[in-house]
């Protein structure tokens, strides 16, 4: 071998070594990464999809407190009390200002002064009559068969319908096909009749009574997700008698009803049809209520920093057991749980207040803050409950921990998914980085190490209590189940409900509640450790993802003798690997044009004025001179600076402050890096069918 092919194969092979050792740095480097926004962003962008991984998060070590919060709260949250509440609430289709509403209020209010708590109601203008019904029934009218009805359907009449005479009323029915076109009316006489169609029963209302004079309408419309079409999805009575609950515009002019219908109901009708003119036997009997919408509200005075706040929220309306009869029901016996803690000496006081509110969704929220802007000021953190009870044995799905907006409600990543509920649009320049999400999600982990409870995450998508606290700048986030066959349907019940789940997320959450409100300097530092392990195993995960789904290279034909890797992807000695980003020209010989070397990774921490401003320095993300706290890493990772904040107390202040607003004291971690980006997918389109609330 002449001695420039011997220099030729030992260049070559110290470039493959070299580039080898560079990856396995590289990929502990990002287990040392706290950089949130990268974290969830660095997703490759193959050229053909692959299969989501199965990724569930490590259980991290809890800071002290909270371990010790946790192991108090935990024994004293109380499913059968929980329960009761449920099925309470059960009794009732409630409404902002109608008398299911009211007593639900009542009842849990009841329960929480009996728990030793301090409670009081506001009340509101509400933002619509309330209503409710005592009949709702469609039958035939020549054989009286009964199609749908109150006592069987529950939920079946539409919010907004108003009354027939007392003995019903007779009218031809008419079915539309879809009813959402006008095109579908054609050559039909819809005037003084019943309107059938699988459009929503707003579309109905719209193109039946309002445009062509019916005098109600019956719509087959429901969610794809629950799909009563699907055997697999639902026994055999199930799939046949489920609908979903809506409303209709209120009308006082027309006074017109509307109905769903169960897949039973419907083919009825429909058969009935192919043999000739049905006539039905409507009747309806409903009232409207006007008056205030109340809120509930009990509270965990703070010992040290009184004004600021640390809210929990459940609504009270909504028909469901699940929904939101759960959440209910799962607030309630957490705030009885560290109210007990406390009194037995097992929890001190919370420094700051702890707040639990019971309200109108989404509303009730809005004008609590708006009601109340010193206290909304003081507001750190908060945690919507929403359908926290799933018995998901029977409903499907899982217990979601949904994220306050980050990038992964951005830019989509393959093994965090958004539900069948679809994305919202966030704007990228709208995020904020924040330790809410990796706390409360370790802190869920923990509780599933002792259960075997089941603990997933989803990309903010809205539609609940922590929308309303989001768009006022607060960090906010929501606890769930979903995708629920039942949801917003007559069969979502007790016994689709599950005492054990109620204490699982009541456990989380009250322990997350009381740590954020309690935590000293040093805790906020541990906290500091968790959300860097946290963000170091997501960047982990997407390189192995990304080492597994490399997009192809174009192959350098002009090096000689050159052989290919597995899969036809280049080896190692061509430089490529998962954190790099393949910029060289395919048939280029240029060095400069090759993926640069890795440089170093850089994690500082160093403690911030009470002020929010840095020790020794104008620039909070490069401090002048170190502080006993600061600690550098030095790995090899490729490197562009960015800042993430976390969040902690001045020393005599001890408490967590909120990430990257209005901090009074604050803890940063300075990260450097990979510069290398793929290629991100923006999920700015939500899909059709989308409900407004939850």
């Amino acid at each position: 071998m002449s001695r420039s092919a011997r220099a030729h194969r030992d260049g070559r092979e110290h470039r493959r070594r070299a580039a080898a050792r560079s990856l396995r740095c590289a990929v502990r480097a990002a287990g040392l990464s706290v950089l949130l926004t990268l974290a969830f962003c660095a997703q490759a962008s193959p050229q053909r999809p692959a299969p989501a991984p199965s990724y569930q998060p490590p259980a991290w070590t809890l800071p002290t407190p909270a371990e010790r919060a946790y192991n108090a709260i935990a024994s004293r949250v109380d499913g059968t009390a929980a329960m009761e509440i449920v099925r309470f609430m059960d009794q009732y289709w409630r409404i902002a200002a109608n008398p299911g509403f009211n007593a639900s209020v009542d009842h849990i209010q009841q329960r929480l002064q009996a728990a030793g708590l301090t409670t009081r109601t506001e009340e509101f203008p509400s933002p619509a009559r309330g209503w409710d019904y005592q009949i709702g029934t469609v039958a035939f009218a020549d054989s009286g068969e009964v199609l749908l009805s109150r006592d069987r359907d529950r939920v079946s009449l539409r919010i907004n319908s108003f009354s027939t005479a007392d003995d019903g009323v007779e009218a031809p029915l008419v079915d539309v096909g879809s009813g959402a076109a006008s095109s579908d009316y054609d050559g039909k006489d819809i005037k003084g009749a019943v309107v059938l169609g699988s459009a929503s029963a707003a579309q109905l209302w719209q193109q039946g009574v309002q445009a062509r004079g019916a005098i109600g309408v019956i719509s087959t419309a429901i969610a794809p997700y629950i799909r009563p079409d699907d055997p697999r999805q639902f026994t055999s009575s199930d799939q046949w008698d489920v609908l979903q609950w809506s409303s209709v515009p209120y009308d006082a002019d027309r006074r017109a009803f509307a109905f769903k219908s169960s897949v039973r109901a419907a083919s009825s009708m429909r058969e009935r049809l192919k043999a000739g003119a049905v006539r039905l036997k409507v009747t309806v009997q409903s009232t409207f209520y006007d008056g205030p919408s109340r809120a509930l509200i009990a509270e965990i005075p703070g010992a040290t920093k009184l004004n600021e706040r640390i809210v929990m929220v459940a609504h009270v309306q909504e028909p469901g057991a699940n929904d939101d009869g759960s959440g209910c029901g799962t607030l309630a016996v957490l705030a009885a749980a560290i109210a007990k803690a406390i009194r037995d000496g097992a929890l001190p006081p919370p420094g700051r207040t702890l707040m639990f509110m019971w309200a109108d969704e989404v509303a009730g929220s809005r004008n609590w803050l708006t009601r109340h802007p010193d206290q909304a000021r003081g507001v750190q953190y908060m945690f919507a409950m929403d359908m926290t009870g799933e018995d998901t044995t029977k409903t499907g799905g899982t217990f979601l921990i949904e994220k306050q907006p980050d990038p992964s409600a951005v830019w989509v990543r393959a093994s965090d998914p958004h539900t069948a509920w679809g994305a919202s649009q966030v704007k990228a320049e709208s995020l904020k980085g924040s330790l809410l999400n990796d706390l409360h999600l370790a802190i869920c982990l923990r509780r599933a190490r002792d259960t075997n409870w089941i603990v997933k995450t989803n990309p903010y998508e809205g539609g609940s209590d922590h929308t309303a606290f989001g768009q006022a700048g607060i960090p906010s986030l929501l606890n769930w189940h979903f995708t629920d066959r039942y949801y917003h349907t007559n069969l979502d019940r007790p016994e689709k409900t599950s005492a054990a789940e109620m204490v699982n997320v009541g456990s989380a959450v009250a322990t997350s509640a009381w740590f954020l409100a309690s935590a000293s300097e040093r805790d906020a530092l541990a906290v500091v450790d968790l959300i860097a392990a946290s963000a170091g195993a997501r960047v982990g995960e997407v390189v192995s993802r990304s080492a597994r789904v490399r997009p192809r290279i174009p192959r350098y034909r002009h090096v000689p003798g050159r052989r290919e890797g597995r899969g036809g992807y280049p080896r190692a000695s061509s430089g490529c690997h998962a954190l790099t980003s393949y910029r060289r020209p395919a048939c280029s010989r240029d060095r400069s044009t090759a993926p640069r070397p890795v440089a170093a990774l850089h994690v500082r921490r160093t403690s911030v004025k009470a002020a929010g401003t840095p020790s020794s320095s104008s620039k909070s993300d490069v401090p002048e001179a170190p502080s006993p706290h600061t600690r550098t890493v030095r790995r090899h990772a490729a490197g562009s600076s960015v800042c993430v904040v976390a969040s902690a107390s001045g020393s005599n202040a001890p408490a967590l402050t909120k990430m990257g607003t209005r901090s009074s004291g604050t803890s940063i971690v300075m990260v450097r890096l990979p510069a290398w980006r793929a290629p991100l997918q923006k999920s700015n389109q939500s899909p059709s069918g989308k409900y407004t609330d939850r």
